[in-house]
């Protein structure tokens, strides 16, 4: 009863670990939350390099849809685990998350570690912009 459509199959929710659907809820949406702050946290990086709102707007709504293109290149390699590092494809495979969806995400703790890696990556983008603020700020 409990399966998800893809294409003409049905995949059962089976995850990694056992959740009650209390506990997928509140995991899913502390994933997606982290997701939102992840962008939230690039949009004011990209602000703070690009002193025009509307064009820091439109290189991250960019580079978030050429990260969801590059994210369908498959390599069949080790590589396409960086896949879990791309917060567009993270975001598109929300509903295989906890469980087996690709060859990228077919491992316990795969989105929590794709989302500390955009955390760390956002981080250093966003205290970049800063240091970059404070300096013209000063000058």
């Amino acid at each position: 009863m409990l399966a998800e459509p893809r294409g003409i199959f049905y995949y059962p929710f089976i995850t990694f670990k056992r959740l009650t659907v209390l506990q997928y809820l509140i995991a899913s949406a502390g994933i997606g939350t982290a997701l939102v702050l992840i962008c939230g946290i690039l949009a004011g990086a990209f602000r703070m390099f690009i002193s025009n709102s509307y064009l820091a707007f439109l290189t991250e709504a960019g580079a978030l849809l050429l990260l969801f293109a590059a994210g369908f290149q498959s390599t069949a390699t080790w590589a396409d685990v960086l896949q879990v590092c791309n917060p567009s494809i993270l975001w598109y495979c929300c509903g295989a998350w906890f469980m087996e969806g690709n060859l990228g995400m077919s491992f316990p703790g795969a989105e929590a570690a794709g989302v500390c890696v955009q955390i760390l990556l956002a981080g250093a983008v966003g205290s970049a912009g800063y240091l970059r603020y404070r300096r013209c700020d000063i000058i």
